[in-house]
């Protein structure tokens, strides 16, 4: 049977060992899947005594065969056995294979040392040399793939999963996380709009919607921004020079030189670290970390470069260079191949029918544009009529980093040469585009024309009423010239991207890469201008500017002015002067000064005058603070190396390492640290005194009835407290506790004592408590050593005596019981009719139950005799030396008794209703009785 242990085999000793080994192997086998089969063993049961003798027609110890209806099994000590049951069948060669297979279903299970299956409805699991596991479920559409130590995986339609030293992932639904070494993690999940990432233990990023969290570490950084209510910056700089922060509503910026920078406006984040770039606005989004990779998006257009050179650009594509897709009308096959930006690209899709006609529901049908007004007209746009995805056959190359670019998709042609837009014609008219590609293209009509001569010269021109748009270029980069009729937007470049200069009604710009860019646009009536260089980076909007340098910054806004060399100087004047700020290294001081209006109860509303005032210097490791405001609500603040003091209100506190002294409205405190202190309550409720080493106190104790409490120390001699009902006091080596009807006294070590009058109750001790004695209305105790060497007591829940552990007594006669103990040679205890002996010596126990209805007897833990026996439900087990000496087994299933000694090799008689049998050296002699008769058996030859 799979899931049950037969009866017989679980009574009889001798099938032990083989049955162990056999579990011991096969739970080693099947760790792989813990799954229960046991409904293939549905409707059997145990079978044993005369049904075993019918069913049994071999039993000789060591083989044994089992034959009657729908059943056949033979085995061979533990080594071989096979079945053949109504639900399954099995075989085993131990320790080389075991195999399973089921009747009712496709359930199929092979074990062995080197490889391993299993087959369960629609999962299958298979493991090589217990290392290797793999193995896949159609009903989950799930599979898995496990390499101790090396990896796991698994994935299914919705998720997948990969774990490794090196490497790990999980992706699900909208939650995706990687890690690669334990230590750099990224992640996101879209069902909370949230994403992250970390490099153990530098650095944490983490983004929920509009909620962004940075740290950085061990310089510390904590960045959060979101609601405006919770952002919050925090920075710890223990060692580098140069820190700067400026945060706003509108606007923050951080500085980290030289290993960080950060910018939050209106217009768009930029974060810079030497390695990390990531600069987004409204339109584009810009990320590098050298040198693993670049991405750059702007709205339609995306570009990743990494490492390895290769790159991908435009268009969305998969990961790999080359990804068919198969349906039951097509194979399409597209792939990409790029290095180092479009210096080099081929784009190409190839689509195979696998029918004729019609095509089916679910085959490729590329769909019309829906943007062109005639396609049968060539036109130039900014966007491809026919891109890859929406086309059945597709080739494109892109030479110079896209600087020029042919794509032939389906009966369409793309044409461009930067800066020049895409020229777009269809090959099934003739459409009068002219090309010998890549070196002439050329193509004109009443509104439009378009020409290139690669590589000399390229133009475009578009006829808008008065105006011509129009975009020029002269060996390729060499000077490219544009105009927009619709925006009215000018630019001209050179050698791009080094020199380049545009400008439009609202905004303009030029830049000389790498040295200097500028930008300007309009906002409102207003100008507001960028300076950027590798040296500096300047904002301006009218009036106000900001410059930030390697060497110094500068700024001015609507509410001040800021200027300051890093880590030496530093001034700042409010353009009211009410607010000054200058900092000299290493000095810094602050003055603010500003009015407060506060009602007066009447309609009337008067002003005064408030100011704060900082100091602080490095030098001397000063701070002085003051906030002086009307009506005596002045606050002044001092710290130094040898000091602090602050004042507020009618408050005053000064410390230092020879004196402190604080006043305040209900307390006064003077002192000399660890020497003197005296401290005093103004309404007379407690004062102190404490000169070394005497201490002294007065407590007006707020209960009823309290009274005054004095407590007086002369350290270590002497110590009292003291109030109208108590008195506790040390002298020298002595102390006592005085209250009515109760005294304690002790002399620690030696001896103390306790009589509570109140509660009747006394006690004494010595010596750390080797010798205790104690009284009170119900018991009486006395202990030497702990109660190791005597103990006595009167109570009735304890025993009576005992000395050194060797004997004591208790009889409970209200209960009928009693117990005796003599350690370490015996423990016994009579409750009733039950009774318990332990002879630990002899590691023996001895148990009756239930007026010897109930029986337990352990010899030697069992070894030398062993007796469990449950006479009312007809159950025992019994053996004298593990049943090798004798055995006597009974079953309640049909009173059946089983008897033997050596494990039934010697001799075994069984008996049951109308049935009994006899065999004497397991098989040489065998008596069977039943109401047919008498049977004899000799060497298994009936008689």
């Amino acid at each position: 049977m799979i899931g049950k242990n037969r009866r017989e085999v679980k009574r009889n000793p001798i099938f032990y060992p083989g049955l162990l080994i056999l579990a011991a192997f096969f739970c080693l086998m099947s760790a792989i899947d813990a799954r229960s089969w046991d409904d293939l063993d549905s409707g059997e049961h145990e079978i044993y005594g005369r049904e075993r003798e019918e069913k049994l027609p071999i039993r000789l110890f060591f083989v044994q065969k089992e034959k009657w209806a729908d059943h056949d099994a033979f085995h061979v000590f533990w080594l071989y056995a096979y079945k053949d049951y109504p639900r399954y069948k099995s075989n085993r060669l131990f320790p080389f294979y075991y195999q399973l297979s089921s009747k009712i279903d496709n359930r199929y299970l092979f074990l062995s040392p080197l490889y391993s299956r299993e087959t369960d409805g629609s999962e299958q699991s298979q493991s090589l040399l217990w290392l290797y596991y793999w193995g896949n479920s159609a009903e989950s559409v799930k599979n898995y793939k496990t390499l101790l130590p090396v990896f796991t995986c698994n994935a299914t339609a919705e998720s997948s999963f990969f774990l490794s030293p090196l490497y790990a992932h999980s992706l699900t639904a909208g939650t995706r996380f990687r890690s690669i070494l334990w230590l750099l993690y990224w992640g996101s999940n879209d069902a909370t709009d949230s994403g992250y990432s970390a490099l153990l233990p530098a650095y944490y990023y983490a983004a929920q919607g509009d909620d962004n969290r940075l740290i950085i570490t061990p310089l510390f950084f904590y960045y959060r921004r979101g609601a405006q209510a919770y952002r919050r910056t925090t920075f710890g700089l223990p060692i580098l020079p140069i820190l700067w922060i400026s945060d706003a509503p509108q606007e923050s910026r951080f500085l980290l030189f030289p290993l960080y920078y950060s910018s939050t406006t209106a217009e768009g984040t930029t974060r810079v670290s030497p390695i990390y770039y990531d600069i987004k606005s409204e339109h584009s989004h810009f990320q590098m970390l050298i040198p693993l990779y670049l991405d750059y998006d702007k709205r339609n257009y995306s570009f990743h470069l990494n490492i390895t050179g290769v790159s991908l650009s435009e268009e969305k594509t998969n990961a790999l260079p080359l990804m068919p897709q198969i349906n039951s009308e097509q194979v399409i096959i597209d792939w990409d191949l790029g290095w180092f930006y479009n210096l080099f690209r081929v784009s190409s899709r190839s689509t195979i029918d696998l029918k004729e006609s019609p095509p089916a529901a679910d085959a490729i049908t590329p769909p019309a544009p829906a943007d062109a007004a005639d396609p049968q007209l060539p036109q130039v746009t900014h966007k491809r009529e026919r891109t890859r995805a929406a086309s059945t056959s597709f080739f494109g190359t892109y030479f110079l980093f896209g600087l020029s670019a042919y794509e032939r998709a389906d009966h369409y042609r793309h044409f461009r040469l930067l800066p020049l837009s895409w020229l777009t014609w269809n090959t099934l008219s003739d459409s009068g585009v002219q090309t010998i590609i890549p070196v002439y293209v050329h193509y004109k009509d009443d509104t439009m024309q378009y020409l290139v001569l690669f590589p000399v010269y390229g133009i475009q021109q578009k006829q808008a009423g008065d105006c011509t748009t129009e975009i020029s270029a002269w060996l390729l980069i060499g000077y490219w010239n544009e105009f927009d009729c619709a925006t009215k937007t000018s630019e001209q470049t050179v050698l791009w991207p080094l020199i380049n200069r545009y400008r439009a009604p609202d905004h303009g710009g030029f830049r000389i890469f790498p040295f200097f860019w500028k930008k300007w646009q309009m906002v409102g009536e207003q100008e507001t201008q960028t300076h950027f260089s590798p040296v500096h980076y300047t904002t301006v909007a009218g009036e106000n500017f900001s410059t930030i340098s390697w060497l110094f910054y500068k700024s001015r806004t609507d509410s001040e002015n800021t200027f300051g060399v890093w880590g030496l100087f530093h001034i700042m004047r409010s353009q009211d002067g009410l607010d000054k700020t200058t900092y000299v290294l290493p000095f810094y001081l602050s003055q603010t000064e500003y009015d407060v209006a506060k009602a007066a109860g009447t309609s009337q509303t008067t002003t005064d005058q408030r100011r704060r005032e900082t100091l602080f210097t490095f030098a001397a490791l000063l701070w002085v603070y003051r906030d002086l405001r009307p009506n005596d609500e002045s606050f002044s603040m001092q710290i130094s190396l040898i000091h602090l003091s602050f004042t507020e209100n009618n408050r005053s506190h000064f410390y230092s390492w020879l004196f402190y002294a604080s006043q305040t409205p209900s307390a006064s405190n003077q002192g000399v640290p660890l020497l003197f202190n005296r401290r005093v309550y103004r309404d007379a409720s407690y004062e102190n005194i404490y000169i070394f080493p005497y201490y002294h106190s007065r407590e007006k104790l707020s209960y009823a009835g309290g009274g005054d409490e004095t407590v007086t120390w002369l350290f270590p001699l002497y110590y009292d407290r003291s109030t109208e009902n108590s008195k506790n006091r040390f002298l020298l080596w002595y102390y006592y506790e005085r209250q009515p009807n109760y005294r304690y006294d002790l002399i620690p070590l030696i001896a103390g004592r306790t009589d509570d009058q109140a509660g009747k109750r006394y006690s004494w001790h010595a010596l750390l408590h080797t010798i205790w004695h104690k009284h009170d209305q119900q018991e009486v105790n006395f202990r030497l050593l702990y109660g190791l060497l005597f103990q006595y007591s009167d109570s009735l829940n304890a025993f009576s005596w005992h000395i050194a552990l060797v004997a004591g007594s208790k009889s409970y006669t209200q209960e009928n019981a009693r117990h005796h103990r003599l350690l370490p040679l015996w423990w016994y205890t009579r409750e009733g009719t039950d009774t318990t002996l332990y002879l630990p010596f002899v590691l023996t126990m001895f148990e009756n139950r239930s007026e010897g209805r109930r029986l337990f007897r352990a010899v030697l833990l069992g070894i030398l005799y062993y007796q469990n026996t449950d006479l009312d439900n007809y159950d025992q087990t019994l053996g004298v030396m593990l049943g090798a000496l004798y055995y006597h087994n009974k079953y309640p299933e049909r009173h059946f008794d089983s008897y033997g000694s050596l494990y039934g090799l010697l001799w075994h008689y069984e008996t049951e209703d109308n049935y009994k049998r006899f065999s004497a050296l397991t098989f040489i002699y065998i008596r069977t009785e039943t109401e047919k008769g008498v049977r004899h058996r000799v060497l298994g030859i009936p008689l």
